[in-house]
């Protein structure tokens, strides 16, 4: 099912947020920064250290500071924070410019160096720092998704002059169709910053290798516009986490998720799992959801879109919150005997509060679709 974006209120109410966000960021305008924004530069940027600075364009809380320290060289700032000189422009081009200028939020993580002229190991290092506070802000924060282009830029300052060495363009997450926009605050960001220690202790160990491939998976079903194949995805998520054994799946899936939801949605479970099925073999996923009307049938798959990417961010956000849960998903065969047959009360006790899934469903509104074709 593709989904056409059209204007809609949900698009008004972002744009009315976003504005208001912007009035108080810096202006922008000139070709040199100007006294105030060089103090805003020295706070954010220290002499003789080299950034990465993630731009995003999506609705923040009227109450998030200017600049908010989260420690250890990452912050996150409304707008950019000071006045982007020309020479930004002739390196990256005037259309990153404007949306670096116009995002309402910037991620940050700085660090001395002895070589900020150099673009290497220090820069990457910087870049997968703040790419993780990103995706812990998505595993931290519900329906976030971006309105516009990503800019990951990396460089260095040296002097007053602040450079750019490289810029990527990450893949753009969507927030799922027929729900509002979350606006961003504080603790959000704290949370971001928390599960984004979590996520770095895991990268490259070697270890948790089932959990790593499932962020993995949620952070590229976040870019999925078609909402069945986003339930496809974010079922796909937490399979991985209950480790179905093969032939057993579905029935696995409906069973063993009890312990996120509880034992009274088997329907539901079922539902979901024949759309993941349906998109998986191709076959038509408006039948699967077995509703009397086409109408019916689209608006059913998008709110399961949304509760199944909620279920499966609460499922990401319970392991990295919880370090016992964390060294469960260090390896398979731990994960098999969280889940061998047992005592359910003590894995209840080590897993946690269930997931509201009805509070999910009622999250989503028809009035809020955009138009299908």
């Amino acid at each position: 099912m593709t989904q056409v974006r059209t204007s809609s209120r949900q698009d008004h109410a972002f744009i009315r947020r976003h504005s208001t966000a912007l009035e108080r960021l810096p202006s922008s305008q000139g070709s040199m920064p100007t006294e105030d924004s060089r103090e805003a530069l020295a706070l954010i940027i220290p002499p003789e250290s080299k950034y990465a600075l993630l731009s995003v364009s999506l609705p923040v809380d009227q109450e998030l500071p200017a600049r908010l320290n989260l420690g250890k060289g990452i912050s996150a700032t409304r707008g950019i924070g000071f006045d982007i000189p020309d020479h930004w422009k002739d390196w990256i081009g005037s259309l990153a410019t404007d949306e670096i200028r116009g995002s309402a939020l910037c991620l940050w993580t700085i660090a001395p160096s002895e070589r900020p002229s150099i673009l290497d190991e220090e820069n990457r290092r910087l870049q997968q720092q703040v790419s993780l506070l990103f995706l812990g802000l998505l595993i931290g924060a519900p329906n976030l998704g971006v309105n516009g282009r990503l800019n990951l830029l990396t460089g260095a300052r040296t002097g007053d002059d602040v450079d750019i060495r490289q810029r990527v363009t990450p893949d753009q997450p969507l927030r799922s169709n027929g729900v509002m926009w979350h606006d961003v605050g504080v603790r959000d960001l704290q949370e971001a910053a928390r599960l984004a220690k979590s996520l770095n202790s895991i990268s490259g160990k070697g270890t948790h290798l089932r959990l790593s491939t499932v962020i993995r998976k949620f952070r590229t079903a976040m870019n999925v516009l078609d909402s069945a194949e986003r339930i496809h995805d974010f079922v796909a998520c937490i399979e991985g986490c209950i480790l179905p054994s093969q032939g057993k799946t579905e029935r696995q899936f409906v069973n063993r998720t009890e312990l996120f939801i509880g034992p009274r949605f088997h329907d539901w479970a079922h539902k979901v799992f024949a759309v993941r099925s349906a998109v998986e073999h191709l076959n038509d996923r408006l039948e699967a959801v077995a509703l009397p009307s086409e109408h019916d049938a689209q608006l059913a798959i998008l709110r399961m879109a949304y509760e199944c990417q909620e279920l499966a961010r609460y499922c990401l956000q319970r392991i990295l919150s919880r370090p016992p849960l964390l060294d469960i998903f260090h390896n398979d065969s731990a994960l098999a005997g969280f889940w061998a047959p047992g005592d359910d009360s003590q894995r209840a006790d080590l897993w946690g509060g269930r997931f509201n899934l009805e509070t999910a469903g009622e999250e989503f509104n028809p009035e809020f679709v955009l138009a299908d074709d």
